[in-house]
């Protein structure tokens, strides 16, 4: 695995929007940090994602809503030219050519954005429905992967977690994807401490469905978890400020089965992915191959000490735990199997060789197209949490087959 350079993105968005958000300093055409990234299929195009937007400034009555604020979800078209040159090694830029805003065709639930032709989702906190949790204004997209048939996405939503898939033109949602009730709270609140106050299962407030991936032939889409649900013994029983657990949910559904109508049923398997720390997160997934992927796993820190960690797991032998009510806080039960894990590379130590600054939130990995000496492209992204006059940055690094023989591209179009 080879460094190659970084490249920043900021400024506004191709979005038209205008004006500011409710901190009065945000504006609604910011572009927001890069939580996701996804390659399109086409050559150097990717789509990029913001998440939920800011909540890092405060506003009047803002505290009811941990500061979230009525920030229209999108998603970014870009460019990202990676070239070589003979005198200044591997260059990397990063170009801006369209913003998508996502919305509803009908509904939502505490949505006042939008028109007769569409709803708009934002990542206002409050805006929730408890009887029909899918018509919910609000969205927290973490993860981001196009379709096999290139003119789709799916987006899997931290506030659920929920499972969305998009139409790539219009920015409209098609369909949702059933989780499993153990995925899921039973109460839904405006703020973290009242959801974790109200709830003992599902997933930690603002720790829900951060990885997403799709098998390079379409037919599976893979989430994983920020961190342990409730049930799985994710944190302690003195207000949840103590993360304690280590076995984290991935999930599998099979595309290729589902039924039903705008909410479908997939059938599903889940799997454990064990942290390195109880203190570690994960924020990525990527597919190598239908059952091999990346993870991105880091702590909430920035700096030399922190931990970034790129690793590569395994589903071959891995338990299915569909039927596992609540797992233990650490050591697994005899005759459950974790997936396989290594670390393919010290992403902190890496960059730090390399010269740059470790921040806090690495979030996206997408492979794009080979490199020209037959290398594997890797772009990993960052969220920098709207913070004003903070560009968004974009890695790219390139990874020798022979550290993932049972590569395999994503394929796009009809047939797939």
């Amino acid at each position: 695995m080879s460094y190659l350079g970084v490249a920043t993105l900021d400024g506004a968005d191709l979005s038209g929007l205008s004006g500011k958000l409710e901190d009065g300093a945000t504006p609604h055409n910011g572009l927001g940090g890069l939580s996701a990234i996804a390659w399109a299929g086409q050559g150097n195009n990717y789509l990029v994602m913001p998440d939920r937007g800011p909540n890092a400034y405060a506003y009047p009555g803002g505290e009811l809503v941990d500061k979230t604020k009525s920030y229209i979800n999108r998603v970014h078209s870009v460019q990202v030219d990676v070239t070589q040159d003979v005198n200044h090694g591997w260059l990397v830029a990063v170009h801006l050519t369209g913003t998508t805003l996502l919305g509803s065709a009908t509904s939502l639930t505490g949505s006042e954005y939008g028109n007769a032709e569409r709803r708009y989702f934002t990542g206002l906190s409050s805006g929730m429905d408890a009887m029909e949790p899918t018509r919910s204004m609000r969205l927290d997209p973490e993860g981001l992967r196009v379709a096999s048939d290139g003119e789709s996405f799916f987006v899997s939503d931290e506030y659920g977690p929920f499972l969305y898939q998009f139409a790539r033109r219009s920015g409209l949602r098609l369909r949702s994807i059933r989780m499993p009730e153990a995925f899921l709270v039973r109460l839904s609140a405006a703020t973290g401490a009242g959801e974790l106050a109200g709830n003992s299962s599902g997933r930690v407030p603002n720790k829900g469905m951060e990885g997403l991936a799709i098998a390079p032939d379409g037919k599976t889409l893979f989430g994983l978890m920020q961190s342990p649900l409730l049930q799985d013994h994710a944190v302690t029983l003195d207000g949840g400020k103590t993360a304690v657990g280590i076995n984290t949910r991935l999930i599998a559904f099979d595309l290729s089965q589902c039924s039903g109508a705008q909410e479908e049923s997939c059938p599903s398997r889940q799997f454990v992915y064990q942290q390195s720390t109880p203190a570690t997160g994960n924020s990525e997934m990527l597919a190598i191959n239908d059952h091999q992927f990346l993870v991105m796993e880091r702590d909430g820190k920035a700096g030399d000490a922190s931990i970034k960690l790129v690793t590569m797991i395994d589903l071959d032998g891995a338990t299915d735990v569909s039927s596992v009510q609540e797992l233990p806080a650490k050591d697994l039960p005899p005759l459950v199997n974790p997936v396989a894990k290594r670390v393919l590379f010290d992403l902190a130590a890496t960059l730090k060789a390399a010269g740059q600054p470790i921040v806090e939130k690495y979030e996206g990995l997408a492979f794009g197209p080979d490199l020209p000496d037959g290398r594997h492209l890797l772009l990993i992204t960052v969220d920098n949490d709207f913070e004003h006059n903070v560009p968004s940055r974009l890695y790219a690094f390139a990874v020798d087959p022979s550290d993932m023989p049972g590569f395999k591209q994503q394929g796009f179009g009809p047939g797939r």
